[in-house]
């Protein structure tokens, strides 16, 4: 039994994809979430800035004294390496490493990936996947416009951009390689049509769960758990945000933070 929170952190909003199934599967264990909106997007930025900024997130998260991290971040699990404890006192569950285990079993020919370019420039995928036909493309644009809850003409031109390429393909699947995208994935499906959606979501919490239980790392305890957010920019957005997706007032468990540079 291990009463310690577990910390999740990701750029911006997106990772609150992976927190609210994290809560699902998890229900009695308290949660940390770390957002660091003050520099959304990572998947545009150098391989080094996002090792940076990863190793920054994971040390903040520390101070709190967590028992295991999430990065609910495909950007930081496909370029920056932090796993399984390899730089932190603490196990660390990235998103990349659940998603390809799936989709080396799935037996799917047909695979496309949609990511930033971070994820994508990579090769995570198309490196780990090599018996399957794999589609990527990079949608730098996506992540702004989902963190600003654009939608209408500015999404649906974004879409026509990035994912015209992929409805020719015609996948027998396409994976939402970052965590903002569930956020607009009746979108994304409108416009791709017939098509099975991957979020990795599930895949994740799941994992977590896995080896929080093989661990004995779980808490028993019989109360619902609870969250605490912290972001490095401006609380209300996120808050409108965070309210929108978890279907809860969130704002008077938010605190802004400055990180140590």
């Amino acid at each position: 039994m291990d009463k310690r929170p577990i910390g999740v952190f990701d750029s911006g909003i997106g990772g609150l994809t992976v927190l609210k199934k994290i809560a699902k599967a998890l229900p009695n264990e308290d949660l940390i979430y770390f957002g660091d909106t003050a520099r959304v997007p990572y998947g545009t930025r150098s391989k080094e800035t996002i090792r940076k900024f990863a190793q920054e997130d994971v040390n903040f998260l520390l101070t709190k004294n967590v028992k295991c991290i999430v990065i609910a971040c495909h950007t930081v699990s496909s370029v920056a390496a932090i796993q399984n404890g390899s730089t932190a006192s603490v196990p660390i569950i990235n998103a990349t490493t659940p998603t390809l285990n799936f989709l080396k079993d799935a037996k799917r020919k047909r695979i496309a990936v949609i990511g930033t370019r971070g994820t994508i420039s990579s090769g995570v995928y198309k490196k780990s996947l090599r018996k399957t036909k794999v589609t990527e493309q990079e949608c730098p644009l996506l992540v702004p416009i989902i963190e600003e809850g654009e939608k209408g003409e500015v999404l649906e031109s974004a879409m026509r951009l990035y994912l015209s390429n992929i409805k020719k393909v015609k996948p027998d699947l396409v994976v939402l390689a970052c965590t903002h995208y569930p956020i607009i994935k009746k979108e994304i499906k409108d416009f791709l049509g017939d098509v099975e959606i991957l979020d990795p979501a599930d895949l994740i919490s799941r994992e977590l769960k896995r080896f929080l239980v093989s661990n004995h790392l779980q808490s028993k305890s019989s109360k619902k758990g609870g969250v605490k957010f912290f972001v490095t920019d401006t609380v209300e957005h996120f808050a409108k945000n965070a309210k929108e997706l978890l279907r809860e007032e969130v704002s008077g468990k938010i605190e802004r933070i400055k990180l140590t540079q």
